[in-house]
């Protein structure tokens, strides 16, 4: 994975996401084999899909949300 370096922004200490934020915006850490997708409309949520699937249907249905790592505490796939 290729690192970003944000070292030229200047950025504040509390302008930077800590690890945990950024995997909660990103959807994960990428290593997941069970990611889940929030429903739009009449489609109820997928649980149990692949990230990629997630990813196509949160592409597919702008305002929609994907999970992977995170997705026990969602409120579409979490318990």
């Amino acid at each position: 994975m290729k690192k970003l370096s944000l070292g030229k922004l200047n950025l504040l200490s509390d302008e930077v996401l800590e690890r945990s934020q950024l995997a909660m915006i990103y959807g994960g850490s990428g290593g997941c084999s069970a990611c889940g997708w929030s429903g739009y409309g009449n489609l109820p949520p997928i649980c149990d899909l692949t990230m990629s699937d997630a990813k196509a249907h949160a592409e597919a249905w702008p305002g929609t949300y994907w999970c992977c790592d995170q997705c026990s505490t969602t409120s579409y796939c979490g318990s």
